[in-house]
């Protein structure tokens, strides 16, 4: 007969399917007799499993043994996924639990505490009110006569409508105490609490609040640098000693008239284009930037420094460029204006004495001199002329400032005055 197999589940039972045996005592077709089997020869020859049937294809029974290390695999796998999960769910449910407990312990309190504010506050003139469902509140306050409130404590007392988030803190206030204290017991004003003494300042602190209160910079207690208190800590910041720093510094600039800066595109412009006696700061005219350090506005064509944009604009603007005599140039001069070289004056040479004795000294009595150059000769001097006083004799002679001619009388008097020379100015 033939061996079937039928599978349950990992395990296969093995079938005997064919023909009925013969009946004891009859012989074999092919004529030999056939041994009997006994028990324990069936037992062993008959297959435990069904991966033993497959011992006849080795290639297949590895196949099927890889596939059942891997259903087992995921098997273990998925019973890890599963203990996680439950784990998970008991801890977040002891979680919530521990929350629940701590909300009920916080809510038991808060109870405890409303019940002994309300206590006493029914014993200092607050009233509760009832709420009867319709969303107000009414509050019996005397001869039957109710008053609508939109809380659910009146204070009699101070007039102040409460609930049981402020009930606390309005029995405990001291305009409340003052009240009871006046209106129940019949007592004087409750005293306030005495005020717990400040902590003396510290000596450097103290040493810093007295040297900031005469500061220039300081206005009626208050830093005008930082718009802050003066209080001895303040003062010693790093914040408010950069500023006084900067604050001085401006000072000194503009005591001094702010010099130019070294290099030709930098120039001190006022912080507040529409004040000019703002704060004055490094402006780059290059790169119309303010500069916030000492390298990023920097350099020449010769000397590469600056940010990349300054170089670039080095390279685009040079000084000969009108760009730069219009934005550069100009504004600099504005606020650095350049100092003319003023010509200096020709010395003073004395004018040649003119020869021969003053006309006064002919005459038998010589008049006294005059006492002034210009006495005895109002009329107005040709140009070039001009008068002066001899140091000897005193006595007054003219002498032309160009040609170094001199003469004792008037040059109206023998001479035409010279034509003044055409200069081109325009005198206005």
């Amino acid at each position: 007969g033939r061996i079937g197999l039928r599978r349950r589940g990992f395990e296969s039972v093995v079938v005997i399917m064919g023909k009925k045996a013969n009946k004891k005592g009859a012989e074999p077709s092919n004529g030999t007799p056939k041994a009997p089997a006994t028990p324990e020869a069936a037992s062993a020859a008959a297959p435990t499993s069904w991966l033993e049937t497959l011992d006849l294809d080795p290639e297949k029974k590895a196949f099927e043994e890889k596939k059942d290390k891997e259903r087992l695999k995921k098997a273990e796998e998925a019973q890890k996924l599963q203990l996680w999960t439950n784990q998970r769910r008991e801890q977040k449910e002891k979680d919530w639990q521990k929350d629940q407990r701590g909300k009920a312990k916080v809510e038991k309190k808060w109870d405890k505490e409303v019940e002994q504010h309300r206590a006493r506050a029914m014993a200092e003139g607050v009233l509760e009110a009832v709420d009867y469902g319709d969303g107000c509140w009414y509050v019996n306050v005397g001869k039957d006569t109710w008053k609508e409130i939109g809380q659910q404590y009146l204070c009699t007392l101070c007039d102040k409508q409460l609930n049981d988030s402020t009930l606390g803190a309005h029995i405990d206030s001291q305009a409340h105490k003052n009240k009871v204290a006046w209106e129940l017991d019949g007592s004087s004003v409750a005293p306030a609490p005495a005020p717990k003494p400040k902590a003396a300042p510290a000596t450097a602190a103290a040493a810093a609040w007295a040297a900031a209160s005469s500061a220039p910079w300081a206005q009626d207690g208050q830093c005008t640098l930082c718009t802050k208190g003066l209080d001895g800590i303040h003062e010693q910041t790093e914040t408010h000693l950069k500023r006084v720093a900067a604050w001085e510094e401006q000072q000194e600039r503009r005591a001094t008239g702010f010099a130019a800066p070294k290099e030709p595109y930098l120039a001190y412009m006022p912080s507040d284009e529409k004040d000019p006696n703002s704060e004055r700061w490094c402006k780059c005219l290059l790169c119309n930037k303010w500069c916030q350090d000492e390298t990023s506005h920097t350099g020449s064509l010769a000397n590469s420094q600056g940010s990349k944009e300054h170089l670039k604009n080095l390279r685009n603007y040079g000084p000969e460029s009108a760009w730069w005599q219009l934005n550069v140039a100009a504004v600099r001069n504005k606020w650095h204006p350049v100092a003319r070289a003023q010509p200096k004056a020709a010395p003073q040479v004395a004018p040649p004495r003119p020869a021969g004795p003053p006309p006064a000294a002919a005459t038998a009595v010589a008049p006294p001199p005059p006492t002034s150059p210009t006495a005895g000769h109002d009329r107005p001097l040709p140009w070039g002329w001009k008068i002066a006083v001899c140091p000897t004799s005193k006595a007054t002679y003219f002498f032309h400032a160009t040609t170094r001619q001199t003469q004792w009388h008037h040059p109206s008097d023998t001479v035409e005055a010279e034509a003044e020379p055409d200069t081109g100015e325009v005198e206005c």
